[in-house]
């Protein structure tokens, strides 16, 4: 009964660090792209995730895609997207679109937003 126990013990230790890593994680995310809205966009957080964003021409698409392809897969200093992170691709969107579809200006701007 008591390896069960700490069976149990250790999984629930397993969890709480995998939610505690979920939630700084999403604290980093917010950090970043708070930065990011507004330097780069000049608009609160709040404001350039409710702004409807077009992707006017291929290459701002390709962008969109191309970086947050990158964000799930490895996220660069900010890791990888968490389902509640993933509301910051709209803010991809509007870089993207603000920045000429510059794919690797874009990451540069996020990798700086995330390591600071």
């Amino acid at each position: 009964m008591e390896k069960a126990g700490s069976s149990n013990s250790l999984l629930a230790e397993s969890l709480r660090q995998q939610l505690e890593d979920e939630l700084q994680r999403n604290d980093r995310f917010e950090r970043a792209f708070t930065t990011l809205a507004t330097t780069h966009l000049q608009s609160s957080l709040e404001e350039a995730l409710g702004r409807r964003f077009e992707l006017p021409h291929e290459r701002a698409w390709s962008c969109y895609k191309s970086v947050n392809d990158a964000m799930h897969v490895d996220g660069w200093a900010c890791g990888a997207y968490t389902d509640v992170a993933m509301v910051y691709a709209r803010i991809v969107g509007h870089l993207c679109a603000d920045n000429d579809g510059d794919v690797w200006g874009v990451r540069k701007m996020i990798a700086e937003a995330c390591s600071a």
